[in-house]
Parts: structure tokens; C-alpha cells; sequence
């Protein structure tokens, strides 16, 4: 196996195709969508499919939690999809839709409860970011609780929500046609 460390857009092929690309939780970090779209379909083969993950700005707790929401990511995040966005995107480069869900075992629950305890506590997802740096603040304590008191019914609501656009994430399958 090959670990190419660069853009996308940067690396070449040679004229190389795939059967399936999958980008989870990558589009929303690129400041031209459009363009990882175009080279995708010009690399997949026909028929190829491509698998694809991002935040739903159009989410549950998007709505509810507002700036407080996870998906948001301000340091990270610089493009932001609802369905009819991304499915649009994805059409224009001629990408038959095969699949669309908008729940993920690894990060719908966790973005739900982060979101609504950040909110409650008004914090900055420091339990979050406690998981990714270990660094510690005075309001961690206060919101991992409430992260852990509402992980269960973050659970059902986005698996009550799972064929609904109003779910955490979009998970779409295209293909090439």
C-alpha cells in the first residue's frame, strides 16, 4: 500500500482510475468543494463510486445548539453542506445518487451530545478538545457530565432520525455515470 501525503488536487495519477474513493469528514476542510468533486469523478472509473461524509449543517442539533454546534469547527471547518447542496454538487458532475443517510455510528451521538452540553455550559467543546489534547479546563468536569447524561438520548433521537435530513451527518454513495 501506497500513503501519498499531499492535496488531492496536487497528485497525480497517470491517467490511473479507481472503483471507489471515499473522502468521510474531508470536504468540509477544503475551501473549493467543487473542485475535489470534478477531480473525483475524472478519476473514478465509470461506474466507480464514491463514498462521502460530512457534517449536516441542516442537523438537529445544528438548529438547536446554533453556534454551539460541533459541526461548526471554525478552526477547522470551512465549507458547510445541507443535503440539497452537497446532492446538487454532486449532480452537476453527473453523480447518480445510489444512497443518502444522515446517521454515523462513529460521530452522530457524539456531535449531538457535545453540541447540546457545550451549549448548557456555555463552553468551548472542552471535553472535545480534552480528547484530542488533554488539555484541561475549569469547565471540563461540568461538561462531561452532561455529555455522559445525554450521550443515551442523543443516541435515539439520531437513530429515530436516521432516514431524516435532520441527522448529524450526510453519508452519500454516488456513482459514476
Amino acid at each position: 500500500m501506497k500513503i501519498i501525503e499531499n492535496d488531492f488536487l496536487n497528485v497525480q495519477f497517470g491517467g490511473k482510475k479507481f472503483d471507489i474513493i471515499t473522502m468521510t469528514h474531508v470536504l468540509e476542510h477544503v475551501s473549493n468543494p467543487e473542485k475535489y468533486v470534478k477531480k473525483i469523478f475524472d478519476t473514478l472509473n465509470y461506474h466507480g463510486k464514491l463514498i462521502i461524509e460530512v457534517p449536516n449543517f441542516e442537523s438537529w442539533t445544528s438548529i438547536l445548539t446554533k453556534g454551539y454546534w460541533l459541526g461548526l469547527d471554525m478552526d477547522y471547518h470551512v465549507s458547510f453542506f445541507t443535503s440539497g447542496h452537497l446532492l446538487s454538487l454532486l449532480k452537476k458532475y453527473c453523480f447518480r445518487i445510489k444512497a443518502t443517510r444522515y446517521f454515523s455510528l462513529e460521530y452522530s451521538t457524539f456531535i449531538s451530545a457535545q453540541s447540546l452540553s457545550s451549549m448548557i455550559i456555555k463552553s468551548g467543546h472542552d471535553f472535545f478538545n480534552y480528547l484530542q489534547d488533554l488539555d484541561f479546563s475549569p469547565l471540563l468536569l461540568a461538561e462531561a457530565v452532561f455529555f455522559f447524561i445525554l450521550f443515551p438520548f442523543c443516541f435515539l433521537i439520531n437513530l429515530f432520525l436516521y432516514f431524516s435530513r435532520r441527522g448529524e451527518v450526510l453519508f452519500i454513495v454516488a456513482e459514476k455515470s
